[in-house]
């Protein structure tokens, strides 16, 4: 049996998703006192960190060295499918690594990643509040696996309790790194029924992460998940710690985990409305309402929402949950 107390791990990301293969690995090092590196292949116009680049500042050797001396893997999504990491696959058995499923890759392949599962034994960590994925898995980890970067968000923003530019004006905010998934068309469409001179609505696209933040830092409002993802992803946590409404199309599986969610639902299976474009203009105009009247400000209102997602999303708590599972892992 593999005691938990000194383990040395490589986190292996096919592109920079969420910065969340470099939050676990990190948070196992600073937290845990394991041995841990993140390794990504390709890095997004997200430009999220990493400890390792392959091919920029580290190369197929480096990693594999390091590789032969571990006791776990997690893998985003996939195994490695590069030719120079091939030899990784002879170290790999079902009691040393794990998938880290994280969105579109394993929504796309979800028959495929069941049948890993079944004739493989592989075990999963996938976001247990999305129900486009666990449900359709033969199992995932019992935990929320998703790490919020409270040290970079403090980083890039700095300590400030807000960042409104103080205008009056209430600003309406939407992130979009794909026009279907985060219902880019209905949020255009909203923006035509709700009709205040006081409102200005911004779109971010093609940003990096940190200069997005800094853009949505200075709203109110967030309108997020609003197409096929159905679930609330890193972008609604962000403004929940930066005090904002937020409004998404979240599945009532998201609220049968967390009742208390503190976000707003257009879901038509939460609103019952046929026609959402009329919901969520609804929605925004209470939630202009409620910023005007000082629901950003207020300790019971976002300040208990950015409570929530520090305590549930907090590095130093999830990668306990992290380190608990990857003992059963190991020892199943």
């Amino acid at each position: 049996m593999k005691k938990m107390n000194d383990l040395r791990v490589l986190v292996y990301s096919t592109y920079d998703a969420a910065g969340q293969g470099y939050l676990l690995a990190k948070a196992l090092r600073e937290h845990m006192g394991y041995e841990a590196k993140n390794v990504i292949t390709m890095q997004t116009y997200l430009n999220y960190p990493a400890d390792w680049h392959l091919g920029n500042n580290v190369q197929p050797a480096e990693v594999l060295d390091y590789a032969k001396g571990c006791d776990f893997f997690v893998f985003q999504e996939w195994m490695p499918n590069i030719k120079e990491l091939a030899p990784l696959f002879g170290l790999i058995r079902p009691n040393n690594s794990c998938i880290h499923s994280l969105g579109s890759m394993t929504r796309r392949g979800i028959d495929d990643m069941c049948m890993k599962q079944l004739r493989r034994g592989l075990a999963v960590s996938s976001p247990i509040s999305d129900c486009t994925i666990a449900p359709g898995l033969m199992g995932t980890a019992p935990f929320e696996n998703i790490m919020l970067d409270l040290e970079g968000i403090e980083a890039v923003l700095g300590t400030k309790e807000t960042w409104k530019p103080g205008d009056g004006k209430i600003r309406i905010c939407h992130a979009s790194t794909n026009d279907a998934t985060k219902g880019t068309p209905l949020v255009a469409s909203v923006k035509k029924l709700v009709k205040d001179q006081d409102v200005i609505w911004t779109t971010i696209q093609g940003k990096s992460w940190e200069d997005a933040l800094r853009i949505k830092a200075s709203c109110d409002i967030l309108l997020d998940s609003m197409g096929t993802d159905e679930v609330y992803g890193l972008s609604c946590l962000e403004s929940l710690i930066m005090r904002q409404r937020v409004i998404g199309g979240i599945n009532p599986w998201a609220y049968a985990l967390h009742p208390e969610l503190p976000m707003l639902s257009c879901h038509r299976l939460m609103t019952g409305e046929a026609t959402i474009e009329k919901s969520v203009a609804a929605m925004v105009k209470q939630a202009i309402k409620d910023v005007r009247e000082g629901w950003c400000e207020t300790t019971g209102g976002s300040g208990w929402s950015k409570l929530w997602a520090e305590e549930l999303f907090d590095p130093k708590q999830v990668v306990q949950s992290w380190v608990h599972w990857m003992n059963w892992v190991m020892n199943r």
